[in-house]
């Protein structure tokens, strides 16, 4: 009989860490499953430590050493050759899954090609860091995933057949690209959603565990933005130039978090200057970086937040951005919690809740929500058609919004969503806005006729200035009057238009900037047609909301 999943599980050296990996599988509580270890020219025993087990369902293959993908490429040929098992899991030597995986993995795929699942960052030990990524079923979009991978390789599970059959494998039963270094996961993904591949929903429970190392992100820094830039090159025109600025932008994050000086001025040079969506992007892939670089979660990041932000300052001294970016980066651990529990406070009877975005920060939120009332139920709004969340209510448009409705808008970079939601009525109100009203212990207002003036001065909506839009999240309360010296304004916004997004196939609403301070406006390029087809990380959310990646996911093609 053959298994239900073969875990495909390559190793070059991983003596120390094998044992983790293995004793993960015994514990399963479906026991029909294989594993294959390929030793990929080891000097320190791993082989050994697989055979000692003694577990007809593990089997060893010894190779010279191939690197990452020519050790999955043999056992990927191993499991076509000898039909063990459909079902594939590419379990790296130093991670592990929760003993529920092959039972709830292998239910959840369905009749898919792949099921993702939500999984933990956990330390150099195992620990656990409190830091979870759940993806987004929309994260799987092709013009989505061509600007972050938002998945580890052992998070997914991928039906060996449908690759074969969409074309996916490469020459020799090959799934992974050898040329492709540090990315080879997300060039897969890629190619096999470029062929149409099903994604099965995510699998919210997360079933497993990332091994963060100290030093990994800076050895592999350089290997792991070329491959990155490589696998992007390959997508079509439409995408590329939107996706490889994205990827410079994460690079810069990285290197800054490895105090790498050189390799990000390197970045710097052919980012500048900062377009004004570019800081959300960078915001967030700037609190990744430094806590995977000392592998900590959220919980443990605001201790480490005076070294970091000098070195920040340190870094991006030449970045005329840098107040406002080192501003928006929160290391608050109860930032989201505090923000729900003040949005339930401030809801009225008569007012619709409605959660504007389902990203990362959306979830978190709606988790938050939940934790606190369980029976609350919220309406959502998010720019992606293929956006799903369960766990919340009724989906509505953001022209469906109106005065009965109060609205909490979620992704990081929100100028241009708040410039769309001012002219609807509804009360509108961030994740900042909310929180610093529970830190401060003020209370919210509705917008009224006192903001005109300070809003005027910021060339923006009264409901601006209490979304926090107009400078710093500030707000004001009854008639105080704002000093503008006191605020620091984010750039003008004025009358909302059809932009065109650099490399994007398709209009999209954005905000034009009049008088930017230290980031310039996109510049406006040709509709581009042209069909499409790194590194996985928390940022992945926050990278695809904050890059406007808005539009309906379509099949495309790879070059």
């Amino acid at each position: 009989m053959s298994a239900l999943v073969t875990f495909i599980v390559p190793a070059f050296n991983a003596a120390a860490t094998l044992g983790d990996t293995l004793t993960s599988l015994l514990e399963q509580t479906e026991h029909n499953w294989r594993a294959i270890i390929v030793d990929d020219g080891s000097t320190d025993g791993t082989g050994e430590i697989a055979r000692r087990l003694d577990d007809p369902r593990i089997g060893v293959m010894s190779q010279e050493n191939m690197g990452l993908s020519g050790a999955r490429n043999a056992g990927v040929r191993h499991v076509l050759h000898h039909a063990t098992s459909d079902l594939v899991c590419f379990l790296d030597a130093d991670d592990r899954v929760a003993p529920g995986y092959v039972d709830r993995m292998t239910q959840a795929i369905g009749d898919a090609d792949l099921v993702p699942g939500a999984f933990r960052m956990v330390g150099e030990n195992m620990e656990d860091v409190g830091w979870t990524v759940t993806p987004g079923n929309h994260d799987f979009a092709l013009d989505r995933l061509v600007h972050v991978n938002p998945v580890a390789p052992g998070a997914v599970l991928v039906r060996v057949s449908s690759m074969r059959r969409l074309g996916v494998l490469l020459r020799d039963g090959q799934l992974f690209d050898k040329t492709v270094r540090s990315v080879e996961d997300w060039d897969v993904w890629l190619r096999a959603s470029a062929a149409g591949a099903r994604w099965a929903p995510v699998v919210e429970e997360p079933l497993f565990d990332y091994r963060m190392r100290r030093g990994s992100m800076s050895d592999a820094l350089r290997t792991m933005h070329d491959s990155s830039e490589r696998v992007i090159m390959r997508c079509s025109s439409g995408q590329r130039d939107a996706a490889l600025r994205g990827l410079r932008l994460r690079t810069l994050a990285r290197a800054t978090a490895a105090c790498d000086r050189a390799f990000a001025h390197e970045q710097l040079a052919a980012l500048l200057p900062l377009q004004h969506r570019d800081i959300g992007v960078l915001v967030g892939a700037l609190r990744y970086a430094f806590m995977f670089a000392e592998c900590i979660g959220p919980t443990m990041a605001a201790a480490r937040w005076p070294s970091w932000e000098s070195t920040i300052a340190d870094v991006l001294a030449d970045v005329a951005a840098l107040p406002e970016v080192l501003e928006r980066l929160c290391f608050d651990a109860e930032r989201i919690p505090r923000a729900a529990g003040v949005f339930l406070e401030q809801l009225r009877p008569d007012q619709i809740p409605v959660l504007y975005g389902v990203g990362r920060n959306g979830r978190s939120f709606a988790d938050a929500l939940r934790c606190i009332n369980s029976e609350t139920r919220m309406a959502w709004v998010d720019d992606h058609e293929g956006a799903e969340c369960a766990r919340l209510g009724e989906r509505l448009s953001a022209g469906e919004l109106g005065r009965a409705h109060f609205v909490v808008v979620t992704p990081d970079e929100h100028s241009a969503i708040l410039e769309v939601l001012s002219t609807t009525g509804a009360r509108i109100e961030t994740i900042g806005s909310l929180a610093q009203v529970g830190g401060a212990g003020s209370v919210g207002i509705e917008p009224n006729d006192a903001h005109a003036d300070v809003a005027q001065g910021f060339g923006c909506a009264p409901d601006l200035i209490l979304a926090g839009v107009a400078g710093d999240e500030h707000r004001l309360a009854g008639r105080q009057r704002v000093r503008r010296a006191d605020l620091e304004p984010e750039p003008r916004l004025a009358r909302q238009r059809m932009v065109d997004e650099p490399g994007d196939g398709e209009p999209q609403l954005g905000p034009v900037l009049k008088e930017p301070l230290g980031v310039t406006p996109r510049a406006e390029e040709p509709d581009r047609r042209d069909s499409i087809g790194t590194d996985f990380a928390s940022d992945f959310a926050e990278s695809a909301e904050a890059a406007g990646v808005d539009r309906p996911a379509r099949r495309g093609r790879l070059s």
